[in-house]
């Protein structure tokens, strides 16, 4: 009976290791059925094909031409409504928009640009400016520097202003006699050796050419023949008329 029991437990676990075989087999089956699957090509695509459609390397004789209902995108219409949908006053603002652009590019005059006149009509450099060599200064029987240009002129002939301008100032100097000073934009002029009897006060606009007063004495430079002592000053560069022309 001893027996019979050895046997009957053999038996069960002989057939539970086939069992588990056999469950091992398939499930290796499947999976290499699976990977095989997997690495196999779905679809092969002979010639040169792109999307499905046959691809060929040579141009097409001409272009086919559009349909009547492809002719004019929706993007297009849309922007022809909506520059249909504008009102006169939006084209008008444009309008202004541009034309304010315009003005605000024009480049202003420059100097050379613009009327520069002589102050003395017909007038002859008497003596002319010098900041690096020294001239001879009769008056006061010395070499120093001579910071304007001096423009013979007999007395009583009118000073013309040199070009567009604001009056700043009208005084006396000791030195230079009456002196009217000018700002014209490009730079500041002190006409120097006037009489009195000015033509013009401070802040008064002036024009190229326009009278501002006349020739008069000049006690630093009285040795010297009757003239103009003219000076322009950009910053705290002294400049000749022909310089101010060519900037």
């Amino acid at each position: 009976m001893h027996k019979t029991k050895s046997k009957t437990k053999n038996t069960g676990f002989y057939i539970a290791l086939a069992i588990c075989i056999v469950t091992i087999a398939a499930a290796a089956w499947t999976t290499y059925g699976s990977v095989v699957e997997y690495y196999q090509p779905q679809d092969v695509h002979t010639g040169n094909e792109v999307s499905g459609e046959p691809y060929s390397s040579e141009e097409p004789s001409e272009m086919p031409e559009p349909s009547e209902d492809e002719s004019e995108t929706p993007a297009e219409e849309s922007v022809q409504e909506s520059s249909m949908e504008s009102t006169p006053q939006e084209a008008s603002d444009v309008s202004e928009e541009s034309s304010d652009v315009q003005m605000n590019s024009l480049p202003e005059e420059s100097a050379a640009e613009r009327m520069v006149c002589c102050p003395i009509e017909n007038g002859m450099v008497l003596k002319p400016m010098s900041m690096t060599k020294l001239l001879f200064a009769r008056t006061t029987n010395d070499w120093r520097v001579h910071r304007g240009t001096d423009y013979t002129a007999q007395p009583g002939t009118a000073v013309l202003a040199m070009t567009d301008g604001v009056v700043q100032s009208v005084y006396h100097d000791a030195l230079y006699g009456e002196v009217i000073c000018i700002d014209h934009e490009e730079c500041t002029a002190r006409y120097c050796g006037l009489t009195d009897k000015t033509l013009v006060r401070e802040g008064d606009h002036v024009q190229a050419g326009q009278p501002i007063g006349y020739i008069g004495t000049i006690p630093c430079e009285q040795s010297d023949d009757s003239h103009l002592h003219l000076e322009l000053l950009s910053g705290t560069k002294y400049l000749t008329l022909e310089q101010l022309t060519q900037k």
